[in-house]
């Protein structure tokens, strides 16, 4: 398997190009981070401590050349919204796969993505979280959601004091699906925090709390409380390091490779057989 890695010298670029420098089945053909970077220039392997690959990290300029130059297979991108917006339609266009784990993607691009992929015969995923625990994990949360009826809810998300988008796009989707399992839309139950001041809930009327804490170095706690009477259930998820990230994002990118055989948007779910 063929793999370019966007955000290559970045947190998760790093530990997934540790995976797979030692991984038989993958050769990492396309390193990719932002112009003028100091990284440039310098192998991918011997960046993560490996030996050298033979593939310099380059530039995100000049994209469809460079990947019609390198042609990976699929591609596995974590980097920030505004990048993943403008290099991923390049990268799907020339048929690549894509593995998205970028969080703060705008709706309008996942809807174009997704037309994409159908047209250009690129299946792809795009995920808020790739750790095999936290997707069990959601999907426990909205079994919970829809057997207690009429229970209140509250997600709560702890995250890095760097961490620039909030609430995180893990605790997006943990809310969604409880408002799935409520028969709600989301945006008519989301409630962002709370004001100072009296602020209760009103009774009779479908209310999700939603907050975020950015503290120290926090890899990423979530936290669902379900309260009823007299009682509460808590669930969480704690991730003690990126790794189970970017396990996840590399078994993600050996299923689009091996298994996808439909030109559309498969789920973290299909990969890890939730």
């Amino acid at each position: 398997m063929k793999l370019a890695i966007f955000g290559a010298d970045g947190a998760m670029g790093r530990l997934i190009a540790g995976i797979v420098a030692g991984d038989p089945e993958i050769q990492i053909v396309g390193a990719f981070t932002e112009p003028n970077a100091p990284t440039v220039g310098t192998d991918i392997g011997v960046l993560v401590g490996k030996k050298a690959t033979g593939t310099m990290i380059g530039d995100s300029t000049g994209l469809d050349k460079k990947i019609k130059a390198c042609k990976p297979d699929v591609a596995i991108d974590f980097t920030v919204a505004k990048a993943t917006e403008e290099n991923a339609p390049v990268v799907v266009k020339n048929g690549v796969k894509m593995v998205i784990g970028t969080t703060g993607l705008s709706q309008e691009f996942m809807d174009d993505f997704k037309l994409l992929v159908e047209k250009h015969n690129a299946p792809s995923i795009v995920a808020s979280n790739f750790a095999v625990g936290m997707n069990l994990f959601m999907k426990v949360a909205g079994e919970v959601a829809a057997a207690l009826e009429g229970w209140d809810a509250e997600v709560i998300e702890a995250h890095h004091n760097r961490k620039k988008d909030a609430p995180s796009g893990t605790a997006l989707t943990i809310a969604d699906v409880i408002s799935k399992a409520w028969d709600k839309k989301l945006e008519d139950v989301a409630k962002y925090g709370r004001p100072k001041g009296p602020c209760p809930r009103k009774k009779g009327t479908a209310e999700l709390g939603i907050h975020a804490i950015r503290a120290g170095d926090i890899v990423g706690d979530h936290t669902v409380l379900f309260a009823g009477p007299g009682e509460r259930i808590e669930l969480k998820h704690v991730a003690h390091d990126r790794s189970c990230f970017a396990s996840g994002a590399v078994k993600a990118a050996k299923f689009l490779v091996a298994s996808a055989k439909e030109p559309r948007m498969y789920s973290t779910r299909e990969v890890l057989g939730v």
